[in-house]
């Protein structure tokens, strides 16, 4: 179930950033429609994806990434404050409530189409 999640969320990236991108763009910024990360990201994805990579590197890889991660979820936990998230308000709440909302409905429609 968590790999489902997990590449939900992942599939979910690239469309949503480009769906920003296009609404910024309207509004007159000169945002790319992807973003650089996005691109590396696909481009990462693809040469995974062609088998093209050792199992010893995909092995360090892991291990690197979960180190990076727990690194990255302790730093935004340390810069998280009560007070910052009142000054947001109800708007980002609902925005983040939203965004759960398409990641546990588009993970649960991929469980029920792959069980």
């Amino acid at each position: 179930m968590a790999v489902v999640v997990k590449l939900s969320r992942v599939a979910l990236l690239a469309p949503v950033v480009a769906v920003i991108g296009l609404v910024r763009r309207r509004g007159g910024g000169g945002v790319p429609l992807l973003p650089l990360f996005v691109v590396g990201f696909l481009v990462a994805m693809g040469v995974r994806a062609t088998g093209w990579v050792p199992a010893p590197v995909l092995g360090v890889a892991a291990q690197v990434s979960s180190v990076l991660l727990a690194a990255a979820l302790f730093a935004l936990g340390t810069a998280v404050r009560v007070s910052g998230l009142r000054r947001a308000g109800p708007r980002a709440l609902l925005l983040g409530a939203c965004s759960t909302v398409l990641v546990v409905g588009t993970a649960a429609t991929g469980m029920l189409l792959v069980a």
